[in-house]
């Protein structure tokens, strides 16, 4: 399993963590033992996790770029979890790319970081939400956050908005 970090890492050796750790499935063959950085005795208690960079959407301005479309086996990413749960994680975000283009991963995820007391939130495009995922697992999501920049379609086009620039997927995400 291989974790990637965000710049703001704490130390100068690879591996070590700020409060906030990004993970996202890597081709990278480096794995890392620890969760905390050398000199750092205090818990990553917020995680923002990358389930895949791929995306349904192409908008210019995001920093998101799909450099690969892996994604890690359901037992894998649980033992990550469960690994991140016990390093003191109280809070995980699901991210992506698009994390609802693997939506039965994204769900189990969401059911199992639920049950090991994390508190859990997703950010999504909107555009592939469905009822079906939201009854099958919406009770194991705290926060569900739609990107929206504009309600108004020239703007969305005006700053390179990839996709749905008539944002549908914020009145089906209503629905």
């Amino acid at each position: 399993m291989a974790w990637s970090t965000s710049a703001w890492s704490m130390g100068s050796r690879r591996g070590t963590l700020s409060p906030t750790l990004f993970l996202s499935t890597t081709s990278d063959a480096d794995n890392h033992d620890s969760f905390q950085g050398e000199n750092d005795k205090s818990p990553v208690v917020s995680v923002n996790y990358f389930i895949s960079r791929k995306c349904n959407y192409s908008c210019q301005f995001c920093f998101h770029t799909q450099k690969n479309t892996d994604h890690l086996a359901l037992e894998t990413a649980r033992a990550g979890l469960e690994m991140l749960r016990e390093a003191g994680t109280e809070k995980i975000n699901f991210a992506g790319g698009e994390p609802f283009l693997n939506p039965t991963l994204l769900g189990e995820l969401c059911k199992v970081a639920h049950h090991l007391g994390m508190a859990v939130s997703i950010v999504s495009n909107g555009s592939m939400i469905t009822s079906r995922w939201m009854e099958q697992y919406g009770t194991y999501v705290d926060v569900l956050a739609v990107s929206c920049d504009s309600f108004v379609p020239e703007t969305n086009a005006a700053i390179g908005r990839g996709g749905d620039a008539n944002n549908n997927h914020v009145q089906r995400v209503l629905r």
